[in-house]
């Protein structure tokens, strides 16, 4: 079932829901597949290795430029994650947002 596995395979994978890639190979659907079925961070490398092998050997996209994201935040908080694609407006950051002791 793939989906987004990480390695800028929901921009890539034909199938995904947003419906913006253009790449239908059964190879690179089992290479997500096998992504989405790890169940250890050793797996998932090794499939992310296999994927970025992919991406070598078949150019399926080129990225042009990448957004840079400048984002105002208050210091009286602490918790603050960076997200390589959102910076740090994404669920991590909500889930772990706290008040900073005696900062008013």
């Amino acid at each position: 079932m793939a989906k987004n596995q990480g390695m800028a395979s929901l921009y890539i994978w034909g199938e995904n829901s947003m419906g913006y890639g253009q790449v239908f190979d059964e190879n690179y659907k089992a290479l997500l597949d096998k992504a989405d079925a790890a169940v250890t961070m050793d797996e998932y490398k090794k499939a992310a290795g296999e994927i970025q092998k992919y991406y070598a050997e078949t150019l399926p996209s080129a990225a042009l430029f990448w957004d840079k994201h400048v984002q105002a935040y208050n210091s009286r908080f602490d918790g603050f994650v960076v997200d390589g694609t959102f910076g740090i407006i994404n669920v991590e950051t909500w889930l772990n947002l706290s008040e900073t002791p005696g900062k008013k």
